[in-house]
């Protein structure tokens, strides 16, 4: 019976396999982390975008004196000089600012008209299909305009995919003070 040689030079095919095994594992580990650290940076850039359109309306209610409303719906943020949308959406005068975008499953879920800043329970919520705030030229804040209660407001964010990462901002009572915090319960 002849024996074969085995060349000194070149792999075998089991450790071939095993390098495509390895180098498969990697793969999918890198693409997952790729995947939940993308999310994360969406949900992060949607809760500053919703923060700097509060501040961007405080600051033109301030300055102008004039009433300036915040319009959020799950995937948008905009504010507008008195209302939103105005009365007369071609009145010359009347400000529009330009329209935030919640991008890679970014959603505005909840909001509360209380300022929930780690009190211990959370205020009641509703689900967010769009809601309005409006800023008034003193700065501070109401979310209804039927009554001169100033308790606050809480906008709830989480991940349409990616359910861990929730989000919230949160605009204090009298000072109108705008907050941002990584997770639903401080």
């Amino acid at each position: 019976m002849q024996r074969l040689r085995h060349s000194p030079y070149g792999f075998t095919l089991l450790e071939l396999l095993v390098v495509i095994a390895i180098v498969a594992i990697l793969a999918t580990a890198a693409v997952f982390s790729i995947t939940a650290g993308r999310n994360r940076r969406a949900m992060q850039e949607w809760t500053s975008d919703i923060a700097a359109v509060m501040r961007e309306a405080r600051s033109r209610a301030t300055a102008s004196g004039q009433r300036y409303a915040v319009e959020i719906t799950p995937t948008t943020a905009r504010f507008c000089q008195i209302d939103c949308p105005p009365n007369q959406p071609n009145t010359p005068g009347i400000e529009i600012g330009r329209t935030r975008l919640g991008l890679n499953g970014a959603r505005a879920v909840y909001s509360a008209r209380q300022a929930d800043i780690a009190v211990g329970a959370m205020p009641p919520r509703t689900s967010l299909t769009k809601t309005v705030l409006y800023f008034l030229p003193d700065g501070t804040m109401d979310s209804d305009l039927t009554n001169s209660d100033l308790d606050g407001f809480t906008v709830y964010l989480q991940h349409s995919t990616s359910s861990s990462y929730k989000y919230r901002v949160a605009v204090l009572p009298l000072s109108s003070e705008i907050r941002t915090y990584d997770s639903w319960d401080d």
